[in-house]
């Protein structure tokens, strides 16, 4: 049998104590809300809701299952907010809505940390503070209760009212204190003063001034009212002197007021004498006056004496005695006393008188004879006090020796012969007398000698004329023996000596001397007979007149004739430099270099007449190129470039041009013109290195250019100039450049530059390392152009964009309808024009009636006049019309405002995992009104999230109606990372974030193939650059130059990517592949190791070299490497560096044998060169050097 039962179902009913029950609770308390339903059949589902969100949702909601309460354990400030319980069953749901709020601690507003008041005044202070509720206010000192009010007075401030008061704020749920310093400010007080005090010189007087007060006093010390010591200080000290004394006052100032004090400090003293000199010196005749002053105290009494008797005397008081001689004379000389007296004590000190006599001046003779050359003495008596000073003149100047006595002493010459003055000075006055002085003549020459020419075959005369009182006696002679008179003839009234038919043997000195009783001298003729001269050049260092560069040549020129000609070198008509040849009698020598070719000759010259005799030499020489240093060029892409190579050499050098070690074919680019090679429309590719190689069969000459093609920047983007961007947009505008050097790139937004890494305008605008130009929320006022900047040292170029901002618009709304927004989930009342009418939604009758159980969603108002949409959805995004019963319609066309809401769920992060070459496609659509835009975002180490474009990131396209579809044709590497699509209108945003993970195989980061040079017995450490995903296995093997390939033990690169090897030695040398490998695939790198081992010579020990001066200095140092490996060559001398210069050259040059050999030359040697040279050669692994002692001699010939 069946049995059915029937019920009627009874709608919940909660318990209510009105619409909207009000809590309050403290922080982290638990709190319980109930929900008591009184009556529902069957029994009612509950449900707590917390802001419209299940409280679910949130962390410490508990929902009991026997009585529908609600508890939250740990009550905080984002729990507040309306909770609703909501109970359901099949005839109905209640709710009741409770605001649950948060009781806050009190907080009391800052009080300032110290008050400060004056003793005597009234203090008042207001504590306030906040809270819920409100808190009560009490102040507090060392724990006692001072008063329940928020004020505290004081009427009359005391010294002891100082000290800490804390204000203590209190209610429900807390308590909040807070304190202040009192300070009382009291005015100085000074204790225990003397009013005076007497002292001796030299006692130590104290003064003490304590003084208290607050804040604490500072001292002044004051004398007779002048600042003495502005420090604070309550101790003076200090040594009594006569200058002591005074009034001494201490003053005590603080910020409240001052206390001052007296004393008055008198010095007693014992007379002292001032200022009596040792010697008082006076001329004889004229007025004296002696002083004498004293000091002490009490002041003493003054007198002077002389001779034991007391000639002045004054009384106390006078100031000082003075003792007045009118006319002093030589008895008035001697020692004179002056004495003070008091009651202290006395003093007493003496001035000695001394009366001065000027000299006078006494000479026994008015001439005086002086024998030449002979020591002479003259003597004059000299009177006077103090002694004089005596003085001899000749011509207003000092004459001779003068001894102690005045006397004159000199040796007489005949220009002394004259007046001659003395002068005698003392500090009385001065005397002088005028003496003269007569210096006989001995017989002179006007010349000790006397040069004649004469040629051979003619006469001649020798002349002597001679000087002398009385007139001297002439004689002649010939190598001091007396001339023959066979054709010699002497005339003895005119004393010449007559040579008739002059030969070549009669060249020579004659001699004519002249007596007379005084003495005698002698005159010198040189006879200079005259001959034409002879020349011709000799050499046997010339074979054809041709010698090799660098050789010794000397030319000998043999000349004769009288006098002895003077011989000239020219080359090619021109003098010879002393610099660059040696000249010795008729040797020229010269060590030959390029310049010395050319038509050698010799003049032998004299006053008769000169020949030349002349030679042409050739000198053979190596190659050289003008400036052989190596050289760096830099030029423009497009333009043309020189590279000069002016060549010299003999025989003419060949010259061949090289690039990068090869020789260079001619393309019409590349153009040999006379001395230099013209590259012509140059592009980076012909960057390198050029050789120019210059030969003949004496050797070879290089020199290197190293050359560089740069580039003016250029711009390289797909982004159009003008560019659509929507308000709140986030967009990025790539800016790359090419260009070497590598362009700087930057911006320039309304006349303002932004540069990479600046973040400006609130970082609305951010410049990227890469020149990326974000814009973060695009603004009507961002509309503009923006012009991009590429800049090197060749140039600048530049890309501008213009800028529009789109504010969005509802092109959907009728230009008819009347315009009427609501927010979601609000009301909205549409209001009938005409009164009562029919309702129409998008031109069909609206259906009022209600589909759920609770509160209609379109309700008529005012008996049809106003519709009343409640709880608005995007349903209602409509054109609702009210229509008149004659047809007339009005339109209202309501659009319900919302934010964003995405399609896809759910709303957290998303994980794609894709492989390389795969298509991946997101969509972030959203709804929402006005209709949401979507910018796209990826986050960035540095820069956090950042928008980007196709433009931006390779392989990406944005597209749809929103730009809400991100496409990856191609997932590659590069787009590994965490990216953000936020949809965005005026109502809000959503965002969403997703993570891309790439997998593929390894790729490399770093260059295919590296070359690592290390020194021997260091550690060398591979670091092999791979990227990939998933993570890669690497191994590693090595091969050997000249062995097989093997695997290298795992232990060395137990880091996997990194390889290392302690203590590297030469046999380790070789090529390591490292191999990087997952299940996508696999990659290799490859590194080139080379061990260098320190430099070796070939010879170390010190090499002494002597060198001739004008030679050719050359010092070599050869030295061997592992595998011929570059060094660093310097060469020192003395410690100091050698560089080249015009005499100096430096070059290295690699032998057959595999070493190579380092050369210093010096041309033109001199002794300055001499020293210790040392060759120094190294690398990475070290240095070694050799040592040369050079040694530069002087010539002989």
């Amino acid at each position: 049998s069946f049995f059915f039962f029937y019920f009627h179902a009874v709608k919940p009913r909660i318990s209510k104590t009105g619409e909207l029950e009000v809590l309050k609770s403290v922080a982290s308390k638990t709190v319980t809300l109930m929900c008591s339903v009184t009556e529902s059949l069957p029994p009612p589902t509950i449900k707590w809701y917390l802001k419209e969100r299940p409280v679910q949702d949130f962390a410490g909601m508990i929902v009991s299952k026997e009585d529908g309460s609600l508890t939250i354990t740990n009550f905080h400030s984002d729990l507040s907010g309306n909770y609703t319980c909501v109970a359901e069953n099949p005839a109905g749901s209640d709710n009741k809505t409770i605001f649950l709020n948060l009781y806050e601690l009190p907080v009391i507003e800052a009080l300032p940390a110290t008050k400060t008041v004056e003793e005597g005044e009234r203090f008042f202070i207001v504590c306030h503070a906040r809270g819920d509720p409100e808190p009560e206010i009490t102040w507090l000192r060392e724990g006692r209760l001072l008063t329940d009010s928020k004020e505290l007075v004081i009427e009359r401030v005391q010294k002891s009212d100082a000290g800490k008061y804390i204000c203590r704020a209190n209610n429900t749920a807390g308590i909040d204190q807070t304190d202040f310093n009192l300070g009382v400010l009291t005015l100085p007080r000074i204790k225990d003063w003397e009013e005076s005090k007497y002292v001796k010189k030299g006692e130590i007087v104290k003064l003490h001034c304590d003084a208290d007060g607050n804040p604490k006093p500072n001292i002044t010390w004051l004398k007779n009212n002048e600042t003495i010591r502005r420090i604070s200080i309550e101790h003076y000290r200090f040594e009594a002197s006569i200058y002591s004394a005074g009034v001494y006052s201490c003053i005590a100032r603080n910020d409240v007021g001052e206390s001052r004090v007296d004393t008055n400090i008198i010095v007693l003293v014992t007379p002292l004498i001032q200022d009596i000199p040792e010697f008082t010196e006076v001329k004889a005749g004229d007025p004296v006056d002696l002083k004498c002053s004293a000091i002490g105290n009490p002041y003493p009494s003054l007198s002077w004496q002389f001779r034991g008797e007391t000639l002045v005397k004054q009384d106390v008081g006078n100031d000082s005695a003075v003792l007045h001689i009118q006319h002093v004379s030589e008895s008035d000389a001697g020692t004179y006393f002056c004495l003070a007296n008091s009651s202290v004590g006395y003093d007493r000190r003496n001035t000695t008188l001394k009366v001065l006599q000027p000299p006078k001046i006494k000479c026994s003779e008015d001439i005086y004879r002086a024998v030449p050359n002979e020591n002479t003495e003259i003597h004059c008596d000299v009177r006077a006090v103090p002694p004089a000073s005596v003085i001899w003149y000749k011509d207003d100047r000092g004459f001779g020796y003068v001894r102690d006595d005045g006397t004159l002493e000199f040796v007489a010459n005949e220009e002394d012969s004259g007046p001659l003055k003395i002068v005698a000075i003392n500090r009385a006055g001065y005397d002088e007398q005028t003496v003269n002085l007569v210096v006989l003549k001995p017989p002179s020459f006007s010349e000790p000698s006397t040069s004649i020419p004469a040629l051979v075959g003619t006469n001649v005369s020798l002349p002597c004329d001679a000087q002398g009182d009385p007139k001297p006696n002439i004689t002649w002679a010939q190598y001091n023996y007396p001339v023959l008179p066979n054709k010699l003839v002497f005339n003895p009234a005119s004393g010449e000596l007559h040579i008739l038919n002059v030969e070549l043997d009669d060249d020579g000195a004659y001699t004519c001397t002249a007596k007379n009783r005084v003495g005698h001298s002698s005159h010198t003729v040189y006879l200079n007979v005259l001959s034409e001269p002879k020349a011709e050049i000799k050499s046997w260092d010339l074979k054809d007149g041709t010698i090799r560069e660098g050789k010794e040549l000397t030319l000998i020129c043999d000349f004769s004739g009288q006098p002895k000609p003077r011989l000239t070198w020219t080359k090619d008509g021109f003098p010879l430099s002393e610099s660059n040849f040696i000249r010795s009698s008729n040797k020229l020598k010269l060590i030959t270099t390029s310049d010395s070719s050319g038509l050698y000759a010799c003049t032998a010259e004299n006053i008769v007449g000169q020949e030349t005799s002349s030679v042409f030499i050739n000198v053979t020489t190596k190659p050289s190129i003008d400036h052989p240093e190596d050289q760096s060029v830099t030029e423009l892409e497009g333009r043309s470039l020189d590279l000069d190579c002016v060549v010299h050499g003999n025989p003419t050098p060949s010259v061949t041009w090289l690039r990068n070690g090869t020789v260079l074919r001619v393309f019409p680019d590349f153009r040999v013109d006379k001395d230099k090679l013209v590259i012509s429309n140059l592009t980076t590719s012909m960057e390198g290195s050029f050789t120019c190689q210059a030969s003949n069969y004496l050797g070879v000459e290089e020199k290197l250019f190293k050359v560089t093609v740069n580039s003016i920047p250029v711009i390289k983007t797909d982004v159009p100039e003008h560019i659509n961007l929507y308000q709140f947009d986030d967009y990025a505008i790539p800016c790359r450049a090419d260009g070497k050097p590598v362009p700087s790139v930057y911006w320039k937004i309304r006349g303002e530059q932004y540069t990479p890494g600046s973040r400006n305008d609130g970082e609305k605008f951010i410049i990227r390392n890469d020149g990326t130009l974000l814009i973060k929320n695009v603004s009507i006022e961002d509309a503009g152009k923006f012009k991009c900047y590429a800049k090197n040292e060749e140039g600048e170029s530049s890309k501008s964009h213009e800028i529009t901002v789109i504010v969005p618009s509802d092109v959907t709304a009728s230009l008819s309808a009347e315009v009427a927004t609501v927010q979601e989930r609000a009301s909205k009342r549409l209001v009938c024009p005409f009164g009562k009418g029919a309702w129409l939604k998008n031109g069909e009758p609206l259906d009022t009636r209600n589909p759920r159980g609770d509160d209609p969603h379109y309700s008529l108002k005012e008996n049809g006049k106003v519709l009343l949409i409640s709880d608005a959805s995007d349903t209602d995004f409509a054109v609702f019309s009210c229509e008149s019963p004659e047809g007339t319609r009005h339109d209202f066309n309501v659009r319900v405002l919302s934010r964003p809401a995405m399609y896809q769920m759910p709303f957290g992060e998303e994980e794609y995992w894709v492989s390389d070459g795969d298509t991946l496609v997101v969509n972030c659509s959203a709804k929402g009104y006005p209709e949401p835009r979507v910018a796209w975002h990826k986050k960035d180490p540095a820069f956090g999230w950042i928008p980007f474009s196709e433009y931006t990131i390779d392989g990406v396209k944005i597209s749809g109606t929103q730009t809400e579809i991100l496409s990856f044709p191609e997932v590659r590497l590069q787009h590994n990372g965490t990216y953000r699509c936020t949809s965005r209108n005026d109502q809000g945003n959503e965002a969403r974030e997703f993570t891309v993970h790439w997998s593929g195989p390894p790729q490399l980061k770093g260059e295919p193939k590296v070359t690592k040079k290390i020194a021997v017995d260091k550690t060398l450490e591979l670091s092999c650059q791979m990227e990939g995903s998933p993570d890669s296995s690497y191994s590693w093997k090595f091969l050997r130059s000249g062995g097989p390939e093997k695997q290298v033990p795992e232990v060395l690169h137990f880091k996997k990517n990194v390889l290392v090897i302690n203590r590297i030695t030469p046999e380790e040398a070789g090529e390591y592949t490292c191999e990087a490998s997952n299940e996508a695939g696999s990659a290799v790198q490859i590194f080139e190791v080379h061990v260098i081992e320190a430099p070796q010579l070939t010879r170390s020990s010190v090499t002494p070299l002597t060198y001739k001066t004008y030679e050719e200095i050359e010092l070599n140092c050869t030295s061997r490497t592992t595998n011929n490996d570059e060094v660093d060559i310097h060469w020192m001398k003395e410690g100091i560096f050698i560089i080249k210069s015009e005499r100096t050259t430096l070059k290295s040059a690699k032998n057959p044998n595999g070493t190579t050999t380092h050369s210093l030359r010096v041309v033109n040697a001199s002794k300055d060169d001499s020293g210790v040279y040392k060759c120094f050669v190294s690398n990475i692994a070290g240095e070694v050097h050799q040592m040369f002692i050079v040694t530069v001699i002087g010539r002989l010939y």
